[in-house]
């Protein structure tokens, strides 16, 4: 099973891939290097609650959805 920040950081790539946002944008953004989201995109670090907050908002997204798995999305328990 995928650790949190696999999980996160798969979809942020997949995000960041749909709307053409490079990696060298949201290091700008978070004020790091290429290097440093490059570890984060892939899973290595985790991307702390304040940097998620800043991508989500970069790509325009509820930071909700960067933390749920693609599989789980839009799938509601039955109460």
């Amino acid at each position: 099973m995928d650790s949190q920040a696999e999980t996160v950081a798969a979809n942020v790539r997949a995000e960041m891939a749909r709307q053409r946002v490079t990696q060298a944008t949201i290091a700008a953004a978070l004020g790091t290097s290429q290097q440093a989201v490059s570890a984060r995109l892939n899973g290595r670090v985790a991307f702390d609650v304040n940097e998620l907050a800043l991508v989500a908002t970069i790509l325009k997204v509820d930071s909700a959805e960067l933390l749920t798995p693609a599989g789980a999305r839009g799938v509601r328990s039955a109460s």
